[in-house]
């Protein structure tokens, strides 16, 4: 393996791309967290927006879930999806954006 190269879940990935996603991500706040097909509230006229359990009002909003059934890690692009197991269904994320379990580890945790 070359110096350019790294292994991420046991295969070969390019470094430079690697620690690059890295640096872009490494100042969020992360919170582990399982992963769940995304909800939305929608409106009687069809409009939706993400659903994060904000308040709203039932008699003109219900919430439906989204048609995405995974998300991929920003660093390393591992699927992330709904699963017992923990290395594909547990991970972390902060705004929307989602950090496989071992790249915490590798590039974000001090």
């Amino acid at each position: 393996m070359s110096e350019h190269t790294i292994l991420v879940h046991g295969h070969p990935a390019d470094r430079d791309w690697i620690e690059g996603n890295a640096a872009a991500l490494r100042d969020r706040r992360w919170h582990a967290d399982r992963w769940h097909r995304p909800k939305a509230i929608e409106n009687r006229h069809g409009y939706r927006k993400r659903y994060y359990g904000q308040p709203f009002d039932p008699d003109q909003w219900r919430v439906v879930l989204l048609d995405d059934t995974h998300d991929h890690c920003g660093i390393c692009t591992w699927t992330i999806f709904e699963t017992d197991d923990p290395d594909s269904g547990t991970a972390y994320r902060s705004d929307g954006v989602w950090i496989c379990t071992e790249c915490h580890a590798r590039f974000l945790t001090p």
